[in-house]
């Protein structure tokens, strides 16, 4: 193992393996975030569903309006997640040789 970490520390371009590596870690944690917030989005939208299908109609009708605002916004937060998703998993990594 220190043998390993020592060839990797004398290699000439250890700095932008290493730089790499924190943007990919970086990257990777931005996606997990991401998919994380789009399933709590996702169970915000049941629940707010489950309660608009629960409620009377006469009962009130103010509650009903809120949950149906705050259900609206809803679909445009999961839709700006996937378009960040989307990005994160079709994000390059370039890595150049010095020459």
């Amino acid at each position: 193992m220190t043998r390993s970490r020592r060839y990797l520390n004398n290699l000439p371009n250890v700095e932008n393996i290493k730089d790499l590596a924190r943007d990919i870690l970086d990257c990777e944690l931005k996606l997990d975030r991401a998919i994380q917030d789009n399933a709590k989005v996702k169970d915000d939208i049941l629940v707010l569903e489950t309660q608009l299908l629960s409620f009377d109609n006469e009962e009130n009708p103010q509650k009903i309006k809120n949950t149906q605002v705050k259900l609206e916004k809803l679909p445009h937060v999961l839709f700006s997640n996937d378009k960040k998703i989307a990005g994160l998993k079709k994000k390059d990594f370039f890595f150049q040789i010095p020459g």
